[in-house]
């Protein structure tokens, strides 16, 4: 899975999708998720924020982590989002990189 960007001082969309139940296979869209910006000392970047499920997308999540979270992050460093999924008696824990950097072009 390729490193996505986690862009300075903006706020910064994120999605997990094919989120699926591990021993039936089923899609899951009634789930409680968390994101949290950790960084690599396992320190808390800001706080965490709630993901929805994204209407007509079985399965997929949304959230946003705002500018005010990520001001402290240091160029070219690597991140990563903390993912907490509670659905019932399941529990999930996903945790991808991210790798800090400003935006381009204007």
């Amino acid at each position: 899975m390729p490193i996505k960007p986690l862009y300075i001082n903006e706020d910064n969309p994120v999605e997990f999708r094919d989120l699926r139940n591990a021993s039936t296979g089923e899609l899951i869209s009634d789930a409680t998720l968390s994101a949290q910006v950790v960084d690599s000392s396992d320190v808390n970047v800001g706080s965490a924020v709630t993901c929805s499920a994204i209407s007509g997308e079985d399965g997929a999540y949304r959230g946003v982590i705002p500018q005010t979270a990520l001001t402290g992050l240091t160029d070219q460093a690597f991140y990563t989002v903390e993912l907490t999924i509670t659905s019932g008696s399941l529990d999930g824990y996903r945790k991808p990189t991210y790798l800090a950097q400003f935006h381009g072009e204007v």
